[in-house]
């Protein structure tokens, strides 16, 4: 028979090689790199300052740091958190709010080019420097270091002196002239979150402190501290992490607030100091801020909203005086600063006020503004250069490619699409027309982003017309493969996409993407159309349903009420007596109660010692991986019951401790209930199959054998839509599955990626009893190998086109990462599905079914 193994493994790597080729369309489509190289660079003509301060307080948020009385924040705090900055915003320089740019809640925009791949620290550093925000198109790559070239303010400059943390500076580096980025940062096991983090901001105002008393002696030191056009950036971590580990609204993060004060008050006076001149330019921010539960990224405004502060040479005194509100709701007012100018501006604005001040080449790629008088000329330069390399490559790779319509394009090699208009603001500046000049800035700088935006999604209309058609025919496929018996001939026809991708496409990727979009099918049967259409419309209506539940968990309630409490109670037939049967008789084993007793006692103690701000203890850090260790491993290595409840429990058991340490609040109950409600769904449709066996009702629900060679019934349709249930529930059933908090039981130090495979670990774990059960009852029905596995694999796919057209590159980290996550998870569910169905084969291998097998 065509369903043997050999034949399933072939489908499977088929399907295999399909989605993972196709999961890289959601990049090409909607996630192209930004960044291209060989541009011209412009700068102004003078310089504004002879050096440059950047600090940046990782995780403040502005209402924090402008508020007039923190103790109506936070009851028991003092009254003014940051006295030194707002001494400065009331006499001495200008303030505003700096917006991040939602995805890139971290610290590229003020500085650099940013990556979604890294932690959201290192994007809006990034975004900061370099005045453009996040490659996209990195997603996949690196997490240390970036994987483009990093062009900033910083590798601009005559030399960057950087202290702070090891997972922001080494990124500013690369790129950069040798030896023109020196950097300075503590060890990596600094950053624990069971400690005080203001340590982190002192151990930079030392450092500093160090390298102004190492130049009194060094010579070499002393020139370059001296040379013109330096920078000094000082990153401040110590909110951040206390952020994550107590909320913003409590009394570490504004005691943090206080500290981050001091190390502004004292940097400024070691610098002032040192050069003992008044030509240094000093600006305060932060990569973001932070939401009331300890997250940045997640949506939240106070995630987007951090301060700006600007002080020293080259920026204007406070401007007094009534002034119209920048903001329609009352955000501001607990800040009583009204009387003062406020002037908000976007995160990768500032890439381009430090490279004004300083006077050095704007980083490229660089997509901040500074629209005035001659700053903003070269302001349009930079942009229009960015635009006419993407315009020239995708012209000379394009077929029929239309230019975008809001930009001239000369036909001259020595001229440049909007160059006219440059030399007509020009002008306006020469003859002083400053305001028209400003105004016409304003107009070119808003045509030329728009002209890269149409450039980074010129293909993404192509790309969403070709992927229904993949998919629909890998769908069409995969059914005929269960349904139409092996001695058909296959058809010939529906190849026209092979000839039409080689002349719509300009490139390797389309042209693979087309001759993948359909598969040499075989005849379906025409009068089974008309009898499963109505099955059909349910089954969609079901997968949209679950679609809808990635973002509305209550559908996944709803679900687990409709399958675990009404299906049961509606379907369980009478005549087979009590719906849950007697487990009385089964002696869970006493090693995996006691690992679950143990789990419980060191979880409870750890989680005392950290609010204590005593620490995670040795011994109970020990013990926690010990038992995380060998809990899972105990059905492996010790004698379990053949039967298959005994089983069943045995692994339940078996991974409780794990659960119990890594859940957050009611999770634990989750594992529980999930795994009651597939052992009743089991139970249900077994004795619902066994009595239309006996009545003979399964038989009327057949078409001919010859159509059908699994034996399927529109019953097994069902059921492979509750597994799908099942398994995408598992992902996001429990609320809070991708919070960090409960990893610091096992780690306290940041280790990115042994947290993720914690979380990661917690999320598998309820899948092990879902293969075991899943296999059971594939079992119990009669099924032949992998026949229930074969129809969810014809249905996950019409979720998997739906999230294709709900991915977006624009919102919070959190939507985009989500939308992202989702089109991978469904395009997978392929491979997780078929992992499922091997390994509970394997689980219940010479299990006692007790029950007669479908003939």
């Amino acid at each position: 028979m065509k369903t043997g193994s050999g034949s399933v493994a072939r489908l499977l790597a088929l399907g295999i090689v399909f989605h993972f080729v196709y999961i890289g369309t959601v990049f090409d489509c909607y996630f192209t790199s930004p960044v291209v190289h060989s541009m011209r660079q412009y700068k102004l003509p003078r310089a504004q300052a002879h050096r440059l301060v950047l600090i940046v307080g990782d995780g403040l948020r502005a209402d924090f740091a402008f508020c007039s009385n923190a103790s109506q924040i936070v009851p028991g705090t003092t009254e003014r958190v940051a006295p030194y900055l707002r001494d400065i915003v009331e006499n001495r320089g200008a303030y505003g709010v700096s917006h991040t740019h939602v995805p890139t809640p971290g610290h590229v925009a003020i500085i650099g080019v940013s990556l979604l791949a890294q932690t959201s620290a290192q994007l809006t550093h990034q975004s900061t420097a370099g005045g453009m925000y996040e490659d996209v198109s990195a997603v996949t790559k690196g997490w240390k270091t970036n994987p483009v070239d990093l062009d900033s303010v910083f590798s601009q400059s005559g030399h960057t002196f950087a202290l702070g943390s090891p997972d922001v500076l080494p990124m500013f580096a690369q790129g950069a002239t040798p030896g023109r980025v020196k950097e300075w940062s503590y060890h990596e096991d600094d950053e624990d979150f069971t400690k005080d983090a203001t340590a982190l901001d002192i151990w930079v105002l030392d450092q500093l402190d160090l390298l102004f008393r190492n130049a009194t002696t060094n010579k070499l030191l002393d020139a370059q501290l001296r040379a013109p056009q330096v920078v000094f950036f000082l990153h401040l971590l110590g909110l951040d992490t206390t952020g994550h580990t107590y909320r913003p609204h409590s009394k570490e993060y504004m005691n943090n607030i206080c500290v981050v004060d001091h190390v502004v008050r004292e940097a400024e006076r070691l610098i002032s100091g040192f050069y003992g001149d008044q030509e240094t330019s000093y600006i305060f921010t932060a990569d973001h801020g932070m939401s009331r539960i300890g997250n940045h990224g997640d949506g939240d405004p106070d995630n987007t909203r951090t301060p700006l502060i600007a002080w020293g040479a080259g920026i204007r005194s406070p401007i007094r005086g009534p002034t119209f509100s920048q903001s329609l709701d009352d955000y501001p007012a607990p800040w009583e600063l009204e009387h003062i100018v406020r002037r908000d501006v976007e995160q990768a604005d500032v890439a381009a006020f430090m490279s004004t001040l300083l006077g050095t080449y704007w980083p490229v790629n660089s997509k901040g503004r500074r629209e005035i008088a001659e700053a903003g000329v070269v302001n349009a330069k930079v942009l229009l250069e960015h635009y006419r390399v993407k315009h020239e490559r995708k012209k000379a790779h394009a077929i029929l490619y239309r230019p975008y319509e809001f930009l001239d394009h000369p036909l001259s090699f020595s001229e440049y699409p909007g160059s006219q208009r440059i030399s007509f603001i020009e002008g306006l500046i020469g003859s002083g027309r400053f305001k028209e000049a400003r105004r016409q800035s304003h107009e070119l700088i808003n045509a030329t982003l728009g002209g890269l935006r149409y450039l980074e999604t010129y293909d993404r209309t192509l790309i969403r017309t070709i992927i229904p058609f993949a998919y629909a025919g890998w769908i069409a496929y995969n059914a005929l493969f269960i349904l139409v018996p092996s001695h058909l001939p296959p058809s010939s026809s529906a190849s026209f996409w092979i000839p039409l991708s080689f002349i719509l496409m300009a490139d390797l990727t389309r042209k693979v993407y087309a001759n993948l979009s359909v598969f040499r099918g075989r005849k379906p049967d025409a009068k089974s159309i008309a009898s499963t259409l109505l099955g059909l419309v349910l089954a969609v209506t079901t997968l949209q349903t679950m679609v809808f539940g990635y973002t509305h968990r209550a559908v996944w309630s709803i679900g687990f009420v409709a399958i675990g409490l009404d299906w049961p109670l509606i379907s369980w037939p009478q005549s087979r007596g009590s719906l849950f049967q007697p487990l009385g008789s089964l002696l869970p084993p006493y090693s995996s109660l006691l690992f679950i007793t143990l789990s419980i006692l060191v979880t409870s103690d750890s989680v005392r010692s950290l609010q204590a701000k005593l620490g995670l203890p040795l011994v109970n850090q020990v013990a926690g991986w010990l038992i995380f260790a060998f809990a899972p491993l105990l059905p492996f290595f010790f004698p379990i019951p053949k039967t298959v409840e005994g089983r069943l429990l045995a692994y339940f058991l078996s991974f409780s401790p794990c659960f119990v340490i890594l859940a957050i609040r009611t999770e634990g109950f989750f594992y529980l209930s999930y795994c009651m409600t597939l052992y009743l769904w089991t139970r249900v449709e077994t004795a619902l199959r066994q009595e239309k066996m006996k009545s003979g009702a399964l038989a009327s629900d057949k078409h001919m054998s010859m159509w059908n060679p699994m034996n399927l019934s529109r019953d097994d349709v069902r059921i492979a839509l509750f597994f799908l249930f099942f398994v995408q529930a598992g992902f996001f059933g429990t609320g809070k599955s991708f919070y960090c908090e409960p990893v610091f039981w096992l780690v306290s130090i940041f280790s990115p990626f042994l947290m993720a495979a914690l979380i990661l670990f917690k999320l598998l774990a309820p899948f092990v009893f879902l293969s075991a059960a899943f296999a059971t009852l594939n079992a119990h029905l009669g099924m032949p190998p992998f026949a229930l596995f074969l129809v969810s694999l014809s249905l996950t796919d019409v979720m998997t086109v739906t999230f294709f057209f709900k991915v977006t590159d624009t919102g919070s980290l959190l939507e985009i990462g989500q939308s992202i996550s989702h089109f991978c998870i469904t395009s997978l569910l392929l491979v997780f599905s078929a992992g499922i169905a091997f390994i509970g084969e394997a689980l219940m291998q010479g299990t006692v079914l007790g029950y007669p097998r479908r003939i």
